[in-house]
């Protein structure tokens, strides 16, 4: 349910809340352990499967292929050599770092690096301590691919494990986040849709709000700061979770001190830093580290790469849809009276530009059709002004509200992309009129240059607050991939034909 949609609820107070506690998983720490041992499995096999492709499957298939190995003592030292060195190098690259939520990336860059330099490293020491037998280069490539192949494999299908159990509440962590302001409640909203985190929310901690009352989803106050370190211990709480908007200096240091000596982490929203920023940069100046505020969330290798992509894209649609397009130019011309109209949107860095659709609305002063009622413009103006979509908008007509159903009014947009205000895939538009709506969120997604599609568009479109939206495209902004635009445009089609949110 949207945070909107949930206000405030102080439902009175009663007697401190019975949370039921939660043993803390024994195993908890033996990630340390399985995910090396993973890890030492997957270059092991890797190992095992090279030699048998380049020494008996490769000659098998083409006998010119077929080269006296190594003798077998040689091969077993490599391999005690290979794998330890592996995962040491692998640790060694933070492959093994924690993260707050359980499903942390799998880091195919990380592995990548990890492999090649483990193996240069095996071809060094093999070849000082022994410089009679050589590694085969072809077993050495065919390790190579095996290995960065079989460890990302196995840290996805852990990865899947991993939030399947989070889901489940198996690998639950507690967390008591600090406040009961707005931000805690949306940071409480956010872990409640994402139960694969494994994050749960245990309750609240507020000195302005008595103990026991109910703030939002059956959540309740815990304590007040004071109560911290109690609150810790009777409930387990794993994470505390604080915002730095949430208290002053001296309370977020209090909350630090409450949690020394506990097995609690203490975690805190730098909101500077999601809000104004999608990247930052450390400066270690002497005595005073500062950060750097990236204004833009892509380098220019990325935004040459994608720009590229877009318009190469939008061009070969314009092309191929001509035909679709003039149809569609013909009835929004017979419907409405029009064939275009064009809203104002922020593009990227603020910039303002027009976004251009097909029209589906009627033009100022033409005729509603028989058996409409006259738009209560004063009822649409109060919905749009409290950021809420509207619904069965009189002005819209019945081959426009089929046009909107579709998406297929959307597509003149890819003029748009073309021109280079746009992209295929990227944030939501952000309308200037909605930006007391958006907060200070517009600043991080503006970015981005808006897309066609989207993480909202996917995700519900107009059934989606512009907070809601607001939230989903800063999530898009902040973990932005070529392959996850690639995965958004496969999920638009289905989504267009269900038409959720298309009004």
């Amino acid at each position: 349910m949207a945070v909107s949609e949930q206000p405030l609820a102080r439902t009175g107070t009663r007697a401190a809340p019975s949370v039921p506690r939660l043993s803390r998983p024994s195993w908890r720490g033996m990630r340390y352990i399985l995910v090396p041992l993973g890890d030492a499995g997957a270059g092991a096999l890797a190992f095992g499967l090279a030699i048998a492709l380049r020494f008996r499957l490769a000659p098998a298939v083409d006998p010119r292929l077929a080269i006296v190995p190594p003798p077998p003592h040689f091969f077993s030292a490599a391999f005690w050599l290979y794998v330890p060195l592996l995962v040491a190098v692998l640790g060694l690259s933070g492959a093994y770092r924690t993260s707050l939520a359980w499903t942390n990336a799998v880091g195919a860059r990380t592995v990548v690096q990890s492999v090649t330099i483990a193996l240069m490293s095996l071809l060094m020491v093999t070849y000082l301590i022994d410089r009679a037998h050589m590694l085969p280069r072809g077993w050495l490539l065919a390790v190579w691919l095996l290995a960065c192949s079989l460890i990302v494999g196995v840290r996805l299908l852990g990865r899947a494990l991993v939030r399947y159990l989070a889901s489940a509440g198996v690998l639950a962590r507690r967390v008591v986040i600090v406040g009961t302001h707005s931000e805690a409640l949306t940071m409480e909203w956010l872990l409640r849709r994402q139960p694969s985190m494994g994050l749960r929310t245990a309750g609240f901690i507020a000195d302005d709000v008595p103990a026991g009352t109910a703030i939002q989803a059956g959540k309740l106050v815990l304590g007040g700061l004071n109560d911290l370190r109690a609150v810790i211990a009777s409930h387990q709480i794993d994470v505390v979770l604080i915002s730095a908007r949430a208290h002053d200096h001296s309370q977020v240091l209090a909350v630090i001190e409450a949690t020394l000596g506990t097995p609690a982490e203490v975690v805190m929203s730098p909101d500077v830093f999601t809000v104004l920023s999608t990247d930052a940069t450390v400066v270690p100046l002497p005595g005073m580290p500062m950060v750097a505020l990236s204004k833009l969330r892509l380098n220019w290798g990325e935004r040459l790469v994608k720009g590229l992509c877009d318009r190469l894209v939008a061009a070969t649609l314009l092309v191929l849809l001509s035909p679709v397009l003039a149809l569609l130019a013909a009835i929004a011309w017979r419907s409405c009276g029009g064939i275009f109209e064009r809203h104002p949107a922020l593009g990227i860095g603020g910039v303002p530009f027009m976004a251009i659709k097909f029209r589906t609305t009627r033009l100022a002063g033409r005729a509603p059709l028989e058996g409409h009622c006259e738009p209560r413009l004063d009822a649409l103006a109060l919905r749009r002004g409290k950021g809420l979509p509207v619904r069965d908008d009189p002005n819209v007509t019945p081959c426009g509200r089929i046009l909107r159903r579709t998406s297929l009014d959307e597509l003149p947009q890819l003029w748009n992309v073309l021109r280079g205000h746009m992209s295929l895939v990227g944030p939501y538009k952000v309308a200037p009129d909605d930006l007391p709506h958006y907060g200070a969120r517009w600043l991080s997604i503006v970015t981005l240059k808006p897309g066609i599609t989207g993480m909202a568009q996917v995700h519900g479109r107009g059934e989606l607050t512009i907070e809601e939206r607001s939230i989903l495209d800063a999530e898009y902004v902040r973990n932005y991939s070529l392959w996850r635009d690639v995965a958004l445009l496969a999920a638009t089609i289905p989504a267009a034909i269900r038409g959720r949110g298309a009004f």
